[in-house]
């Protein structure tokens, strides 16, 4: 644990890189009201064709022996490929020139064309990060610049739908901007050009943890977003000058017993190397104690600081100028506040949700008084603590700010979980402040609970989408539409886990996560959507042969592409069913919802009458007949899901966009 060992070197385990992060909602801008550099690349005003140099053609003569300024040469790799959709591909620009007129060449990337908006890392580096939305051809464009000259190059690439899409998207999430490691590396290097925390002691000396150990530490299970066991400590030297050390395990016994650290997380909330007003400053560090610059938290991909830190702690990307970072380093973000109800806790005396109170409150009321706070998160503060000055010396989980009253349910069981710990960190309007202000974003929202694309980190979207707060949410909107949501078989596994308590029942999240993709075998029968993909396929054929007739040769190769699509998932599902995989599939969905109830009562009986290294062994166990029960299931499911997608792409109206 952190008071006993947060300086002890070497560390003992590497594991991944872990920031602190949780939810927002995709669409509405997370960590960057202007959101320089999320979404389509910004346009560069030019034309489509490569542009020539301005000294192209005849040369005039001239008295003067001064060199010739020529343009750069450029190099764009690849050239042309298919992609998988919702992955982040590496385009690299290569450029070369005469070192005229200032040796300095600038880059510019920009899309010329696609269906949809390409997801963008910064498009002032010489390499650019780039995911595709949707199906289609996506023309890319490259230019450089020496000060006088300009070249372009335009490369084509071409998203391809693949076999097994995650249910997770993986573009986007946890990372506005998908910068690379280059990103890292040069804010790491403005913040501390003299590398005094390269390391995690460097760290903890700098900020004075060395001398008497920090000032508070809370122990808690971070259930909310990450899911690790957490000792979360603070040197607080002024209102301007503090730190928080975060360091993170597989679970709350690691944390207690000093064991097995996975990384650490710090916040620095000091001045730049220059001096000015104190800012937020992020460093991240593998189990070794080693400075690292970036983690993959949700299985697709390592993103990297700090744009991994702006998704929760708000804030925006700053340019990168021949490798400096721009603004100091200071990219305006903010500190998160402790919220007790996303937590969880153990029994272990000392350990508790009561023996913890205490320095949860000491960190809220240094997150409180930082020069770095949001209203909207000093307003929630207060409100957990009974108003300013913060007199109650427990956290009220049932607070409601005033401006939510009218629509308290909606506050507690859907946006506090889910969406209040990244927004409150944002500028207004998508702090969501009040509930008019929140109902104002229905459509954007709507749109985003019809694509599946928030919350922003991996298990706080996976809690969402397994429980019923999508249906709320959706019936709370302004003029809502019905969106389709795993209810029945979700909300099993949430009574499960309401029943269950264990050390740690976080476990559970993941058997509700199975059980939204096994609701889908319960509303969606195979046989009719076989029925629906063979009409669908009839009824794109006549509409080719009316193109055919009309002469309307790209929606033709449009049509053909879906008929093709869906022919091929028809006859895997086909095969699938004359397999009996189907019957298999319903079988063990049958026996899964009667071993429930004799699963659900072995535990408690058993956790009626156990404590300590007990409870964590029936906690094991039942993690293991859980996972039993559901595993076959996967593959299955897949299965639905891409005829499902595929149905719904291949029912999009046929005809050229803005027709």
């Amino acid at each position: 644990m952190l008071a006993r060992g947060i300086l002890t070197s070497p560390f003992s385990a590497v594991g991944a890189v872990l920031p602190v992060v949780a939810c927002g909602l995709t669409a509405l801008g997370c960590g960057s009201s202007s959101g320089s550099h999320y979404g389509p690349p910004p346009s560069t005003g030019q034309t489509t064709a490569p542009i020539r140099s301005a000294n192209s053609g005849s040369v005039a003569t001239t008295t003067s022996s001064a060199p010739t300024n020529a343009a750069p040469t450029l190099d764009v790799s690849p050239q042309a490929s298919v992609l998988p959709l919702n992955q982040a591909h590496l385009l690299t620009a290569t450029a070369t020139d005469d070192g005229l007129p200032a040796g300095t060449l600038t880059y510019a990337w920009s899309q010329v064309s696609g269906p949809e908006a390409a997801w963008f890392s910064l498009p002032t580096l010489p390499e650019l990060r780039v995911g595709l939305p949707a199906e289609g051809t996506y023309v890319i464009r490259c230019e450089v610049s020496d000060g006088e000259q300009t070249i372009a190059v335009e490369v084509q690439l071409e998203g391809k739908e693949i076999e097994e899409v995650p249910a997770f998207p993986e573009v986007g999430f946890l990372s506005r901007t998908l910068v690379g490691e280059e990103a890292g590396k040069a804010y790491y290097d403005t913040l501390d050009p003299d590398g005094e925390r390269d390391t995690l002691d460097g760290f903890l000396r700098v900020n004075g943890f060395d001398q008497g150990g920090p000032d508070v530490e809370a122990v808690y299970f971070n259930a909310g977003d990450l899911g690790f066991g957490r000792a979360m400590s603070a040197k607080v030297i002024d209102n301007n000058t503090m730190a928080f050390v975060t360091t993170n395990h597989a679970n709350l016994n690691d944390v207690i017993n000093d064991a097995d650290e996975i990384a650490t997380v710090v916040m620095e909330i000091t001045p730049g190397p220059n001096g000015g007003p104190s800012f937020t400053k992020f460093f991240v560090y593998d189990g070794n104690g080693e400075r690292v610059t970036g983690a993959d938290l949700d299985g697709h991909g390592t993103k990297y600081v700090p744009d991994l830190c702006i998704s929760c702690h708000g804030g925006e990307a700053q340019p990168i100028v021949n490798g400096v970072y721009g603004n100091g380093g200071d990219i305006g973000a903010r500190l998160l506040p402790f919220d007790a109800q996303t937590f969880e806790f153990t029994n272990r005396n000392g350990f508790t949700r009561a023996d913890q109170e205490a320095p949860l409150k000491e960190l809220n009321e240094a997150v409180y008084n930082s020069p770095v706070v949001s209203d909207t998160v000093k307003e929630l503060i207060e409100g957990w603590y009974g108003g300013p000055g913060l007199p109650l010396d427990t956290q009220k989980d049932d607070f409601v700010p005033t401006e939510w009253v009218k629509e308290t349910e909606l506050y507690l069981e859907v946006y506090a979980p889910s969406c209040r710990t990244c927004h409150a960190n944002m500028d207004a309007p998508l702090d969501f402040a009040t509930s008019d202000v929140f109902l104002a974003h229905s459509p954007k929202i709507q749109a985003e609970l019809e694509k599946r694309t928030m919350p922003d980190s991996r298990r706080t979207f996976e809690a969402f989408w397994s429980s019923p707060r999508p249906a709320l949410l959706a019936a709370s909107l302004t003029n809502p539409t019905p969106v389709t949501v795993p209810l029945g078989l979700p909300q099993v596994a949430v009574e499960v886990e309401r029943e269950i308590e264990t050390d740690s029942a976080n476990f559970l999240l993941d058997v509700r996560v199975d059980f939204a993709g096994l609701a889908e075998v319960a509303v969606a029968d195979p046989q009719d959507m076989i029925d629906a993909a063979a009409a669908r396929i009839t009824e794109l054929g006549q509409q080719r042969q009316i193109l055919i007739n009309e002469g309307r040769g790209l929606l033709v190769q449009d049509v053909d592409e879906r008929i093709d699509d869906l022919d091929r998932r028809r006859d895997r599902m086909v095969a699938w069913l004359n397999d009996n995989t189907l019957a298999q599939l319903q079988t063990q969905q049958a026996q899964l919802m009667d071993d429930w109830d004799d699963l659900l009562d072995r535990a408690n009986r058993r956790l009626a009458n156990a404590n300590g290294r007990a409870r964590g062994q029936v906690r094991d166990e039942t993690r293991f007949n859980i996972n039993n029960l559901v595993n076959n299931l996967r593959g299955g499911v897949r299965r639905l899901q891409q005829l499902q997608r595929s149905l719904h792409s291949a029912s999009a109206p046929v005809r050229p966009a803005g027709e």
